[in-house]
């Protein structure tokens, strides 16, 4: 069957060994992915060599048909913070690319860069005393062991009876980093798809603030109608030239000043102010308008977010991350519909059931399902059981 090999050049989880994960793949594969896929992807891999006392390991591969054969070597360099990976040409020994390039500036440590000759790293220096050599009789089977403080590590053999062995060094390996992997690429994944979300709920933010502010000025203009009303009945009373005027308001029967504009006769500023009234009462239907699609927008961002931040694990983000990928000027159409989902209740937190033709009811999937459904799905009037 297909076996996958791990290799890992990551500083602190830097290891080889054959795995069942299934690794999602980013967007845009970054740039030494990118050359090994047109380099060294679709290779038959005919030898793997591991250096003597040293975390560095060659595998040989060949590609292409009978006769125009090349032959690449993929070497993987488990250094702790200098570790690396490097595709270098055995015939010429140069190298082809690299996972993380180290130009000749940097003094103190060897050139690793495309073009340049390949020098293996300086060999460790062996301390005396500490090397012993154990039989594979002798080690019995691998295990997870855990230590005196509780940390867990990977061993050649058990230390007492609670620690869980394996048939074999892959098996414990791919056990041992399996949950430290999945949950850093569902904390990467999390902020991968939450950092255009939280980005477009700020800019929903700001125009919320704005057609409040359009709103606010829109309904003071709505309330001179009544100053137009106040100005009618006083009509008699004002002179071209005048640049306010009191009169009695008819609602508090205290005394209430109307501005006018001292360029236009009393008719004029009376039509002028219900000009304006009329002009505030058109601009807040569009006004409603605006802030009921930009309100509807933001909740359904703020429910991606929600959904993104609470998941447990890969697969659930994985199956919504093409949707939630989308950028931030993606439309409230758009962001609605990948959100609230349409009446088939294709969602990866809460199954939807209709009854009685009218009746819908909502099931979590999880706990995190039903907080959900009762934070962001349930309305004044739903019923929660």
């Amino acid at each position: 069957g297909e076996k996958k090999l791990m290799l890992s050049a990551d500083p602190a989880l830097g290891r080889m060994h054959l795995t069942d994960m299934r690794i999602p793949n980013p967007p845009s594969p970054p740039r030494f992915c990118a050359y090994l896929r047109a380099h060294f992807q679709g290779s038959r891999i005919t030898a793997v060599r591991a250096a003597d006392d040293d975390r560095v390991v060659r595998i040989t591969g060949t590609r292409g048909p009978e006769g125009t054969r090349t032959q690449k070597a993929l070497i993987l360099e488990l250094l702790g913070r200098d570790s690396n990976m490097v595709l270098v040409d055995p015939g010429t020994g140069l190298i082809l690319e690299c996972l993380h390039r180290i130009p000749s500036k940097e003094t103190g440590t060897r050139v690793v860069m495309p073009g340049a000759l390949y020098e293996p790293p300086p060999p460790r220096a062996a301390e005396p005393g500490t090397r012993t050599e154990v039989s594979p009789s002798a080690r019995g089977l691998p295990a997870i062991v855990t230590g005196s403080k509780g940390r867990k590590q990977l061993a050649l053999h058990p230390l007492s009876d609670a620690d869980e062995t394996f048939s074999s060094m892959n098996e414990a390996a791919n056990a041992f980093f399996k949950p430290r992997l999945e949950s850093d690429m569902l904390e990467a994944l999390k902020r991968e798809l939450a950092a255009p979300l939280k980005t477009r709920a700020k800019s929903l933010a700001r125009r919320m603030q704005k057609i409040q502010a359009d709103a606010d000025r829109l309904e003071h203009l709505v309330e001179r109608q009544y100053e137009g009303e106040l100005l009618k009945s006083n009509l008699g009373r004002i002179k071209k030239g005048m640049e306010q005027i009191e009169v009695q308001d008819w609602g508090t029967g205290e005394a209430r000043m109307v501005r006018l504009d001292p360029a236009l006769a009393p008719v004029a500023n009376m039509e002028r102010i219900f000009q304006k009234a009329a002009k505030g009462k058109r601009g807040e239907k569009k006004v409603l308008e605006r802030q009921s699609v930009t309100l509807e927008e933001k909740r359904a961002v703020e429910d991606m977010l929600y959904y993104v931040e609470t998941a447990t694990d890969v697969a659930q983000l994985e199956s919504a991350a093409s949707d939630f990928r989308a950028d931030a000027t993606e439309t409230r159409k758009q962001v609605s519909h990948k959100v609230r989902q349409d009446a088939r209740g294709e969602s990866s937190l809460y199954h939807r059931f209709v009854v009685g033709g009218d009746r819908t009811i909502l099931v979590g999937r999880s706990a995190a399902g039903n907080d959900f459904l009762v934070r962001r799905k349930a309305g004044p009037g739903d019923w929660w059981f």
